[in-house]
């Protein structure tokens, strides 16, 4: 089982990294730099991602492994875009209207149940897909003999696929990226740093909590 509180401890442990990436972050959009501010900010939550992969209360990257940012940015990114690409894409093709939401009000794809679903499904979906890329990228170990790594992207991602999606730890996942989305609005309309960046502590979070997922769920572990 995931815990958020050891996701907020292990960034309250050492929290000029993420301060850090905060202001970099704000100082790249003011200079109409804000793609570079995304990988920065991808790369930070990937970096928090592979920390979660070691230890529950492994802090973020420390200060002096900043500059592996911009490099784990675009594998962030990357990554992240080829997952959505590969869950959105196919998804598109399968959930059109097939004639029938006129007899069912509730089917209407427009409907904010059907919505929602099919939104927890594209992110969960998505997300097994980046932790399968990510893995089939870095050399992995495990707890015990009996969790042994599965070989090639496709086995991972089959891996992940198999649990369900909303048990206790899909659930926190769940409420995590529902605050991070909440908070987006605030990197255009808030004017202060750490206020406009909210959905970035939510993002390294989410992450956190998502390396715990694979960590503990699965029994993968950087080696």
């Amino acid at each position: 089982m995931i815990r958020i509180s050891s996701a907020f401890t292990s960034l309250a442990r050492d929290p000029f990294p993420f301060l850090l990436t905060v202001l970099a972050c704000h100082f790249l959009q003011m200079h109409s730099w804000g793609w570079l501010a995304y990988l920065v900010a991808a790369g930070f939550c990937v970096s928090v991602f592979e920390q979660a992969l070691r230890a529950d209360l492994a802090p973020p990257p420390r200060s002096k492994n900043l500059p592996r940012t911009a490099y784990l940015g675009c594998l962030g990114s990357f990554g992240l875009w080829v997952a959505a690409v590969l869950t959105i894409v196919p998804l598109s093709l399968i959930f059109q209207p097939l004639g029938w939401q006129d007899y069912l009000p509730l089917a209407s794809w427009d409907h904010p149940v059907i919505q929602s679903l099919l939104t927890v499904l594209m992110v969960w979906i998505t997300q097994s897909m980046f932790a399968a890329l990510y893995l089939a990228c870095v050399r992995v170990g495990s707890h015990s003999q009996a969790s042994r790594p599965l070989n090639g992207l496709f086995s991972f991602l089959f891996r992940f696929l198999a649990s369900p999606p909303l048990d206790g730890s899909g659930l926190r996942l769940v409420l995590l990226f529902l605050a991070l989305v909440a908070c987006q609005p605030l990197l255009v309309n808030s004017q202060q740093s750490f206020i406009q960046y909210a959905s970035l502590f939510f993002a390294s979070l989410y992450a956190h909590c998502l390396g715990q997922y694979v960590r503990k769920g699965h029994g993968f572990e950087i080696s």
